[in-house]
């Protein structure tokens, strides 16, 4: 090689060494040049992630790309973000991107799930007063019966009969066993009914515990149902209300003058005494985590039971207590909020002067499911800009929805009418 191109190899080398090693720096740094300042500035990251992932990016209105994925070099400032894709409904927030930050187009779960538009909803039966859901099976009462059908074949369905029509179906968190109306039990996996009528009186208030045990409140005292071996053990006197989480039951007893909340070991001994000189009530409910942090509904306010009982909500109009996902929701003054047991304090939702009803919370998701003055709706729950709403079902007579596991089918209980409707 010639000693001329030698050194014209070496020059351009320097050329490119100088021109691109600034522009290497500052995309390793995020710097970019501010047309508006003048000025190089640091940059920030939109991350977007979405189901589907196929959407259409749409940011301050000109589409950046035809899928989810990470906006890079973004000047700090706001930004009106838009994901759209045919046959779903869109999804659009506005964001603040800081400098040298990364910021999620939906934090938590770091997902964005899009909803179909426009899906009818499948009719499945008539004459139906209420359903439960299990796995992939669909359980439901009518005047017939209880019919069982896997949710993605309805016409393989069986029907039992009952031995008096049933109004009301309880399952236990295995979705194994369930109790219909107030005197029968319903084992799924062998297919069988077994009367219990001769355990309960129509005025038991009966709940599966944790483990799939059934227990009764009867006037006054606890029982453990043994619905296989027919018989019923008294575990507490002079309750008033009760829940039986991770081996203890937690009951409230009541006097002309006060109240107080104890424990008792199922295992045996005595109860003890865990929150003294709660205030008198006609109705109580416990809500008992898997963390073993007890709120109380008594009448309209809810109490922390945390040494001494905290009043954390009053005028509480009616609630929702998911027990495995620790989800405890309150309606109070036509304002929805959920109670963060992390925080101990209760989380806006919303606030409407319309009723609501069979409110749902999914964080795996990010909304609150709700019907709406009738209207099934889901609301987004990141507050930092408006809030996404998105309407399914329009109920005339709104009894009861359930939203499966995986978030994708709602299933409507409107007037007796037991629909289906898949919303993702």
């Amino acid at each position: 090689m010639a000693k001329k191109t030698r050194y014209l190899l070496l020059l351009l080398g320097f050329v490119f060494f100088i021109i691109f090693t600034p522009v290497m720096v500052m995309y390793v740094t995020g710097l970019k040049y501010d047309l508006k300042t003048g000025q190089f500035t640091s940059t920030g990251i939109l991350a977007i992630r979405s189901t589907p992932s196929s959407v259409d990016v749409i940011l301050n209105g000109k589409k950046t790309r035809g899928s989810d994925g990470d906006i890079k070099f973004l000047i700090p400032g706001e930004y009106n973000l838009t994901l759209e894709k045919p046959g779903y409904q869109p999804w659009s927030k506005r964001f603040f991107v800081q400098q040298n930050q990364v910021t999620w187009a939906n934090p938590v779960p770091n997902n964005l799930f899009l909803f179909k538009q426009n899906t009818p909803p499948v009719a499945i039966s008539g004459s139906t007063t209420d359903f439960a859901l299990s796995g992939n099976n669909l359980l439901y009462l009518t005047p017939v019966g209880l019919t069982i059908t896997p949710t993605n074949d309805y016409s393989h369905s069986q029907t039992f009969p009952l031995k008096t029509p049933a109004a009301n179906i309880l399952p236990a968190p295995n979705g194994q066993t369930f109790i219909l109306g107030n005197d029968e039990v319903f084992s799924l996996a062998d297919k069988k009914i077994i009367d219990i009528g001769n355990l309960i009186t129509a005025s038991s208030t009966l709940e599966f515990s944790d483990d799939n045990s059934l227990y009764a409140l009867e006037k006054n005292s606890v029982y453990e149902i043994d619905y296989a071996g027919l018989k019923k053990t008294e575990l507490a006197k002079n309750a008033a209300a009760f829940s039986v989480v991770l081996g203890n039951i937690y009951y409230l007893r009541q006097t002309a003058t006060s109240s107080a909340l104890y424990i008792q070991p199922l295992s045996g001994g005595q109860p003890q005494l865990l929150l003294n000189n709660l205030p008198t009530f006609t109705s109580g409910q416990i809500f008992v985590n898997f963390q073993k942090q007890v709120m109380l509904l008594l009448d309209s306010s809810l109490y922390q039971a945390a040494g001494v009982p905290v009043v954390a909500a009053n005028n509480i109009t009616d609630s929702s207590f998911d027990q495995t996902s620790s989800n405890l929701m309150v309606l109070r003054g036509g304002e929805l909020d959920f109670y963060n047991y992390s925080a101990q304090s209760l989380s806006f939702i919303t606030r409407t002067s319309l009723p609501l009803s069979n409110f749902i919370l999914r964080p795996d998701l990010d909304y609150a499911f709700f019907f709406k003055d009738g209207s099934l709706q889901a609301l987004e729950l990141d507050l930092r800009d408006q809030q996404n709403e998105y309407s399914f079902y329009q109920a005339q007579q709104p009894e009861k929805f359930i939203l499966d596991s995986a978030g994708k089918n709602l299933y409507i209980l409107d007037g007796g009418k037991l629909l289906e409707q898949t919303i993702r």
